[in-house]
């Protein structure tokens, strides 16, 4: 892969936050409407703290994060706003989670936070979607040297599906020397990349996805491990 380039997307997370009384924080923000709180991971952050930057800088409310329940793909970029011109592709992971304390309050990014009863959320936002199989979520938050002419690999989002063969022929292709199928309990024993082998270890074990944050070099060094 001679000529890799290095894709531009925004990795941002939102939360159904739910208090006390079961029902879900919302914000009317300044450019979509009222929203789920959320927003931009930044570099070198995972996701569980980036979420919980978002909803208290959004809303004032302190959070636990609970599970992942929708991931999305935006794949289409847009203009932008605030003198950003343009808005690139985006992955969005929602999760649940759960008021813990804080003030509730409006910032410079939306004009009220409130939270409403849940058989009124379907009036503001009705397009929710349900992911089952992705079985790892894993943020490497550190760069590290590239190849192929590319100076830096950045901070990276790795989401890890279950899938099944539905056909085709297996071959080699110009990234690998070999495709194989392997028994599962061998897999362990070919596998030298220590970040790969933390990942494939949560595939078929769990109901739910687990989420990891790690650096890959120049020494493998798990930071964060969370059950979704």
């Amino acid at each position: 892969m001679s000529n890799l380039k290095i894709p531009l997307h925004i990795i941002a997370v939102a939360g159904i936050v739910i208090n006390d009384k079961n029902q879900i924080l919302m914000v009317n923000s300044n450019n979509y409407g009222w929203a789920f709180p959320g927003g931009q991971v930044e570099e070198g952050e995972n996701l569980i703290n980036a979420l919980k930057r978002e909803v208290f800088e959004e809303t004032g409310i302190k959070i636990s994060v609970g599970e992942v329940f929708c991931i999305s793909s935006n794949t289409k970029n847009h203009s932008g706003y605030n003198g950003i011109k343009e808005i690139p592709t985006k992955i969005i992971l929602d999760f649940i989670c759960r008021d813990v304390g804080g003030q509730i309050r409006a910032s410079s990014e939306n004009s009220e936070s409130r939270y409403i009863e849940k058989n009124k959320i379907a009036e503001l936002i009705s397009n929710l979607a349900l992911l089952e199989e992705v079985f790892c979520i894993s943020s490497n938050t550190k760069n590290h040297s590239g190849y192929n002419g590319i100076k830096e690999i950045p901070t990276k989002i790795i989401l890890d599906f279950i899938c099944r063969d539905v056909g085709g022929q297996i071959r080699a292709s110009s990234e690998n020397s070999e495709s194989r199928y392997i028994e599962k309990n061998k897999i362990a024993e070919l596998i030298s990349n220590l970040a790969l082998l933390e990942r494939f270890n949560y595939s078929g074990h769990n109901k739910s996805p687990t989420y990891l944050e790690y650096e890959s070099r120049p020494n493998f060094k798990l930071k964060y491990k969370k059950l979704l």
